[in-house]
Formats: C-alpha cells, sequence, structure tokens
C-alpha cells in the first residue's frame, strides 16, 4: 500500500487519538478492520461553550462544515499505560473511559449506540505527504440507535459542564483499542483550514469527573453525589438509612452509658437479659456498702461490676443481678469507694490494683480493681468473718497428718473460687488454736484475719507491709517461723523461694492454679530453663509433703462442698518426681487408698454416698465417668 494513501475512512477517532502535533505521519490500524493509512499529525480537537463539535486539519484555504455529535456512552477500555498526557489534558482514549458500560451519562439517551462503520476502504482516497498543505478527506458515518438489552442502571448526576472550551492536541499515544471506540461519527463538510475548532457540548472539567465505579445494583435510587467530595477522593455516594423501622423499639432510654462509659447513653435491648431490666433491683447508683451487706445476707461468695451491666452477686456460683445496668460514672464512683488515697495513686498509675477492704459491718473483702474498655470494673471476694474448722469442712482425716509434718512443702490447688484459701484458713487456724507456734503469712491481700490463739500469727500483705514476694520470703528465715504460709506462687522467683524456705526446715503452705496433683507438680518445674530442671526436680522431690486439688460443686442439701484429690509425698512419689515420670502420679495416687490419698472420682462417690450429689453430677464433673460407675457398683455390692 501506498503510505500517502488512506481509505475513506482515515477520518476516524482512533486515526485521529494516535497522532501528535508536529510529529512524522504515521501509519496506525483502523479499528473497523485494515490499516488506515496516514494522518496528518497536526490535527487537534478543542471545547467550547455551544456544545458543537469539530475536527481541525491542516489549513487548504478552505472553510469545513461544522457538525454536531451526539453524546456517545462508549464502552470503557483500558488505555495503554504508556500513553503520555499532553499539556495535563487526557486523550481521546481516556476521554473514552468517562461512563462505564451500563451507566448513561445525565440527560443522555439511554441505549443509543453508533453504528459500526464495515463498508470496504475505497482504493481513490488518498492523504497529501508530510510536506503538502492538503487536508485529509473524512467521511462521517451515519449514527444508528441500537436497541437496549438490559434495564437502565441508576442515573449518576454528573458535573456541570464546564464553562470555557477545552483545547486538546492529540497525545503520541499506541492505536488506540476498538473495543473502546464508536463505530462511526455523524456526517460533516471537509476540512479546510490548518486549525478548525470542535465543540463538545456537556462535556466537564477532567478535575470534575466523578468515579466511575457501577453503582450496586441493589440501589434502586438515583444516588447523589458530594461535589466537594468529588474533588478530593473521586466520589462518594451518600449512606439512605434504611425506612421502615422503628428504632424506638429497638432501644431503651436508661440511666446508663454508652460504650464509651459517658453517662446517660442509649443502650440497645435487643440482647439484655429480662431480669436486667426487673423493677425490683435496686437503683444503679447503690452505695458499695449496701451491696456489700446484700452480699453477705445472700451468702454471696463474689461480688463483679462493670459499666453497662448491673451489679453482679455470685450465689453458689451462678451470677445473679442485684442493681439496676449501670453507666461508666456510677462504676467509677463504686470503686473509688473502696480506694484509699494511696491506693488511688498505684490504680492510676498501673490501672489495676489489689487489696483487702473491710466493710462498715466488719466484713472483708479481697478486692481486684482493673480497667475495661476505658472504665472502672471490679471484683469483690467475700471472706467469711468465722474460719470454718476442718470439721465443718468435713475434710478427711488426713489432713490432721498433713498439717502435724514438722517441715516440708504442702500444696493446695485448683482453679479459682475452688475455695482453696478457705481451706488453707481452716488447717492453719486448727494449728493456731492447738499448738504453740509462730505462723508467718505473707499475702496478696490477707484474707482471713486469724484469731488469737496459742499460736503467734503474724500476717504481711503485699504493698502494705513489704514490697516483694521475694523480699518478704528472704526475710522470713530471719524471722524465726515454724510455719510459713506464701498467699499465691505466681512465678519463677516466688516458687525458687517456696521451695528454699521448705528445704530450711518450716512447714510451708502454698496455693497454683492447677486442675491435679499431677499438673502441680509439672507446673513448678516447667517455669524453670531446661537447664536447671533437673536440680528442681530433686528438690522438689526432697521437701514435697502433701498436695491437695479440690474443687466446688454444688450440692443438693444447698451451698457447696469440696471435692477433693489428695497426693502425698510417699517414697514412690518422690521417686517419680525426681525422675521425671510425673505421668506416673494418678496410678500412684489410686493404688495408695490405704496410706491415706484420694482420687478425685473416690471423693465424688463418696458425695454420693452422703446424698450431696446424684450419680450423673458426679460422672459430668469426672474425667474418668467408667471409674465413677465402677466405685458405685462395688459399693453397692
Amino acid at each position: 500500500m501506498d503510505p500517502n494513501t488512506a481509505p475513506q475512512s482515515t477520518g476516524s477517532v482512533a486515526n485521529l487519538n494516535s497522532s501528535v502535533v508536529g510529529a512524522a505521519p504515521v501509519q496506525t490500524p483502523s479499528p473497523f478492520g485494515g490499516m488506515a493509512g496516514t494522518v496528518p499529525t497536526d490535527i487537534k480537537v478543542s471545547i467550547s461553550e455551544d456544545g458543537v463539535k469539530t475536527v481541525q486539519g491542516p489549513e487548504l484555504g478552505k472553510k469545513p462544515e461544522a457538525f454536531s455529535m451526539p453524546a456517545v456512552t462508549p464502552a470503557v477500555s483500558a488505555a495503554p499505560a504508556s500513553a503520555p498526557v499532553s499539556n495535563g489534558l487526557p486523550s481521546l482514549s481516556d476521554l473514552n473511559k468517562m461512563p462505564s458500560a451500563g451507566m448513561p451519562i445525565a440527560n443522555e439517551p439511554v441505549g443509543w449506540a453508533p453504528k459500526a462503520d464495515t463498508s470496504a476502504p475505497s482504493a481513490n482516497s488518498s492523504l497529501p505527504p508530510m510536506n503538502s498543505t492538503a487536508a485529509p478527506t473524512v467521511e462521517i458515518k451515519d449514527i444508528a440507535p441500537a436497541v437496549p438489552t438490559a434495564p437502565a442502571a441508576p442515573v449518576v448526576a454528573m458535573p456541570a459542564p464546564s464553562s470555557s472550551p477545552l483545547t486538546m492536541p492529540i497525545a503520541n499515544s499506541a492505536p488506540a483499542n476498538a473495543s473502546s471506540l464508536p463505530s462511526g461519527l455523524p456526517k460533516g463538510g471537509d476540512t479546510a483550514k490548518a486549525e478548525e475548532t470542535a465543540k463538545v457540548a456537556d462535556l466537564p472539567k477532567i478535575n470534575e469527573l466523578p468515579s466511575l465505579n457501577p453503582v450496586p445494583a441493589a440501589s434502586a435510587a438515583p444516588v447523589s453525589l458530594d461535589m466537594a467530595s468529588l474533588n478530593a477522593v473521586g466520589a462518594e455516594i451518600k449512606k439512605v438509612e434504611p425506612s421502615g423501622l422503628n428504632m424506638d423499639a429497638l432501644k431503651v432510654k436508661t440511666d446508663t452509658a454508652s460504650a464509651d462509659g459517658s453517662a446517660g447513653g442509649d443502650i440497645s435491648t435487643k440482647n439484655i437479659p429480662a431480669e436486667f431490666l426487673d423493677a425490683s433491683l435496686l437503683p444503679a447508683d447503690t452505695p458499695i456498702d449496701k451491696i456489700m451487706k446484700l452480699a453477705e445476707e445472700q451468702d454471696a461468695s463474689d461480688i463483679h461490676f462493670a459499666t453497662n451491666y448491673p451489679v453482679m452477686l455470685r450465689v453458689y456460683g451462678q451470677l445473679r443481678p442485684v442493681t439496676a445496668i449501670i453507666n461508666g460514672d456510677q462504676a467509677k464512683a463504686l470503686g473509688m469507694q473502696l480506694l484509699s488515697e494511696e491506693r488511688k495513686k498505684i490504680f492510676k498509675t498501673d490501672w489495676e490494683v489489689d487489696f483487702s477492704f473491710t466493710s462498715t459491718a466488719n466484713t472483708r473483702f479481697r478486692v481486684n480493681l482493673f480497667m475495661e474498655r476505658g472504665n472502672v470494673a471490679g471484683a469483690l471476694r467475700l471472706i467469711q468473718k468465722d474460719i470454718r474448722s476442718m470439721e465443718d469442712l468435713e475434710l478427711p482425716p488426713v489432713f490432721h497428718d498433713i498439717i502435724n509434718e514438722p517441715h516440708g512443702l504442702v500444696l493446695l490447688v485448683g482453679p479459682t473460687g475452688s475455695g482453696k484459701s478457705t481451706t488453707l484458713a481452716s488447717m492453719i487456724n486448727h494449728i493456731n488454736l492447738s499448738r504453740a507456734e509462730h505462723i508467718l503469712t505473707i499475702e496478696d491481700p490477707i484474707e482471713y484475719v486469724y484469731p488469737v490463739g496459742k499460736s503467734i500469727v503474724d500476717q504481711r500483705e503485699l504493698g502494705a507491709d513489704t514490697r516483694s514476694w521475694a523480699n518478704s520470703l528472704k526475710s522470713a528465715l530471719r524471722e524465726d517461723p515454724n510455719i510459713v504460709l506464701v498467699g499465691e506462687m505466681r512465678d519463677l522467683a516466688t516458687i525458687q523461694s517456696t521451695i528454699t524456705v521448705a528445704e530450711t526446715g518450716h512447714l510451708t503452705f502454698a496455693t497454683l492454679h492447677t486442675n491435679s496433683a499431677s499438673q502441680a507438680i509439672d507446673r513448678m518445674i516447667d517455669v524453670f530453663p531446661e537447664d536447671s530442671k533437673a536440680q528442681i526436680r530433686a528438690q522438689l522431690a526432697n521437701v514435697i509433703t502433701a498436695v491437695v486439688s479440690q474443687r466446688l460443686i454444688p450440692v443438693q442439701t444447698g451451698g457447696r462442698k469440696a471435692a477433693l484429690e489428695v497426693m502425698l509425698g510417699t517414697v514412690a512419689v518422690r521417686n517419680a518426681i525426681r525422675e521425671g515420670k510425673t505421668y506416673q502420679i494418678d496410678n500412684i495416687i489410686q493404688t495408695s487408698g490405704d496410706l491415706g490419698m484420694i482420687t478425685l472420682e473416690k471423693s465424688l462417690v463418696d458425695m454420693v454416698k452422703k446424698n450431696y450429689i446424684s450419680a450423673d453430677e458426679a460422672k459430668a464433673r469426672s474425667s474418668k465417668p467408667d471409674e465413677i460407675e465402677s466405685l458405685l457398683a462395688q459399693s453397692v455390692g
């Protein structure tokens, strides 16, 4: 093909978009098939106010006819990434990407599309060479309406047209994708001068173009666009609040707080239990002292309070509301009623604090205050005024043997709230009332206060009477104790110090949070580094006297009773610890009942025999229900 000749369709937008002002003629493919030939490179498109679109060509001394072109909804096709933009303005291929398929521009006919030109190229058409001043002949095809194939998408309101013409020299780019261009243009006259101005109606400024993300199909109403947001982030669809919902029916206005703790918030009642809204509950601003008195009257073990909940009492293991729902200010007020000025400083710094508190009714509580979601919350453990005797707790006779040991380590283990402190206080008080000993306790905080008996009982509280566990245990060796009580072994340093105290010839009691005797041994060993575990096994094997594991179970007669597991420091147990064979301890306990050891299953069966619990309850509380059945069958036989 002669590079200076071109078919009649060389005036297509595809050819115009692939030219650059002042560049050499280029041969480009036609979007309608074949090669479009060469086109002059000084063709431009410009825009003015009256909405007329024209094409500019080289000056031939002949003025072209202006033509009007209806707005088109072209298909979106990504322009080549390398296509540059001249003078900060987009090429026609960029403008073609403005509306997405199925999203017509406002006020334009829906379903309109140009008719493709499928005619063969004319051999008589030619274009002048580069140095020629002749203008190319441009043939414009008719526009044919297309039948819509799908319902119209929601109309997007476009910005107002620009108030000034937009002149755009054609950028140098790769040939436009045929799928992204209209297949024809309206007919017009021959171009006749070097620069003819084409004006496009209703074309917005480029910085006012909205995001072309399709509107979700579920939206049936037109979407409003905020132009201030369009210029900043592209497009922002205003949220439409669903209609038909009675929001007042979903909320209740109370004196409670919102999630941020501010007073007087709205709380959704969708999931609030009916008992939380009981009108018979105490007011939300009930003083803490009155709540403490109520807890004692109802034989509660704990008090809990937190924002957006009622104050709760734990009675026989179950939480029960006693006040209306409290807000953040009311929760804070409850906490501040418990704190001294010194503890307020600690709480402000650490955001949590442990201490003991005595109510006006002379009832003691172990208190933990903490922060949750920026609000004050608290858990208070009620400490009975009177320390129950070992007989009242129905502890087995082996407990008397344990407390009569001259030295060694005795552990009471179990989950939180399993009655460890009550059992331990009963054992210590039995010693206090029956023997003349020096008893030293280190607690955080002090729970039971022991009465004056035959023994001297010195009780030290962490934070009030001593700075740390390590310091108090170190000084304990110089305080001439016979019996030492460590409130809780929490970490490596505390465990190491407790073992050391037991090794020096003192009868030492301590608590630990584990579920069984064998787990307690593993827990103590596992906190030490690997290279120290052999030494700790040897030390622990030498000092272990007994491990008592317990859990509280509600009984049919009311209240709760402790189901116990008792391991004694026999030769077999000590060897298993020393050799790292703690997995054998459960079997040793099971086969050493004649020595006073007790399995949890045996304790549960004894509770069934006393009609405290049912056989089904005993099986549910044990990991070995078959053994429960076997022991029950033996007792019947």
